[in-house]
């Protein structure tokens, strides 16, 4: 299954509450999204970091009383887990869809990489300043094939992945 899309019935499943019934619902209507966006993004995210990349949908296995505010499809390089090192995540929560990197509590180099970051990080600001704030018709070009949300689509409440050229087609 090819992603289909977020709807807005599905935001909904963090509205539900009760652990079992809340859990039922993000198994059934969101995991299987989280899957296929696993799928679709796992190519990509291996050939960026040059290696193989496992996707890994969160399970929520610790969990037993408190339903989660929010569930995610993570990318690391580790084929037993993701919280021990750093990956990016795409995370569904009550109304929003966000892309993450992280650096979890587990991670065993944390506070050399929190040091790096301080180091090199206003060397990064200038470049994500030209990046993000590029006028509309060069952010087309940026995710040229890539999934986009079209307007169409914004203005009927669904985001479907949509591999077309540009995003307002």
């Amino acid at each position: 299954m090819s992603f289909p899309g977020f709807t807005p019935a599905d935001f909904k499943v963090f509205d539900i509450d009760g652990f079992k019934p809340r859990m039922d619902a993000i198994k059934t209507r969101i995991r299987p999204k989280l899957e296929a966006i696993g799928r679709d993004l796992l190519p990509d995210v291996a050939r960026i970091a040059g290696d193989t990349a496992f996707a890994h949908v969160a399970r929520h296995a610790r969990r037993t009383v408190n339903p989660p505010e929010d569930t995610w499809v993570a990318f690391a390089l580790d084929k037993r887990g993701y919280k021990k090192h750093c990956h990016f995540k795409v995370a569904v929560s009550r109304g929003v869809v966000r892309f993450l990197f992280e650096a979890g509590p587990e991670h065993a180099q944390k506070r050399r990489w929190a040091a790096a970051w301080k180091r090199q990080g206003p060397k990064l600001a200038p470049v994500l300043r030209r990046v993000f704030v590029r006028p509309q018709r060069h952010v087309r070009n940026l995710f040229r094939n890539r999934p986009v949300c079209r307007r169409d689509q914004a203005r009927r409440g669904t985001w479907r992945a949509s591999r077309q050229a540009s995003a307002g087609g």
